[in-house]
């Protein structure tokens, strides 16, 4: 049984999703999986061209050949834990292309795919937090389109680190547990309803801001009961005036970024 982790940040090392890929593969480890890290940077993977080659039926990359042993890789592996940071409110470059160019050989159907083999999406947002919702709400979409049956996703920000990196361990443990009995989807109406039915893949905007603020305000007890307000009339107001819900979503999270 391997686990094999994919991380997308170019930092390496260096970066706060390295860090947390690295948690999730130390708890994959520690429930007995073999485990193997791969730099994404590394592969050379670039921008799909829509070359008209036939990869969706070989898996074969014909412009490149590491993209072609990349996708061996993760084939073959028992489980996986893709991790990328959040650029611009979206999945950074390289994520996005490798996501482009993944392919499994045969025909695109549901029994072809990785049926129910366990996933774990990542997603470091470092500076403000916004965006982890649309970029969590891309691996899921991937994820799904190929036939993983992800957990729910681990979102890392500058507020929740030290819970993402705990969470993110645990889920690693799961993860290694469901490599070991996958569950497949019966159908793809059970895979689509599966995915609607993960906590992210609901969060729009308003949801996001509300989560920063209510995250982040541990780390800022002043305003804590204004913030604790705010969040709740906003959640009324959802439904009636969604405009003025996100003014007080919005305020929420700038009177906890002013105290950090």
């Amino acid at each position: 049984m391997r686990v094999l982790g994919l991380l997308g940040s170019p930092r390496k090392e260096k970066g706060l999703t390295y860090a947390v890929v690295s948690a999730a593969l130390e708890g994959a480890s520690a429930a007995g999986a073999a485990v193997q890290l791969e730099f994404l940077v590394d592969w050379q993977v670039d921008a799909c061209t829509d070359c008209g080659a036939p990869c969706f039926i070989d898996g074969v990359c014909v412009l490149s050949a590491p993209v072609s042993q990349l996708n061996e890789l993760v084939n073959g592996a028992s489980g996986l834990v893709i991790g990328a940071p959040v650029y611009c409110w979206q999945l950074n470059a390289i994520t996005h292309a490798f996501m482009d160019k993944y392919r499994i050989p045969g025909p695109a159907t549901l029994a072809r795919r990785p049926n129910g083999r366990p996933a774990l999406p990542i997603v470091v947002a470092g500076g403000t937090g916004t965006g982890v919702s649309g970029a969590v709400r891309s691996l899921l979409d991937f994820l799904c389109l190929w036939g993983y049956r992800s957990l729910e996703p681990v979102a890392a920000t500058r507020y929740n680190l030290d819970r993402a990196l705990a969470e993110a361990r645990q889920k690693g443990e799961r993860l290694a547990k469901a490599a070991s009995q996958p569950e497949p989807f019966e159908s793809l109406a059970d895979l689509l309803a599966y995915y609607d039915g993960l906590a992210f893949s609901c969060r729009d905007r308003l949801a996001e801001l509300l989560w920063l603020a209510e995250t982040a305000s541990h780390l800022s007890p002043t305003n804590s009961a204004e913030v604790e307000r705010l969040c709740a009339e906003a959640e009324r107001l959802r439904s009636e005036d969604r405009r003025l819900a996100l003014e007080h979503a919005v305020h929420a999270f700038e009177l906890v970024r002013g105290q950090l």
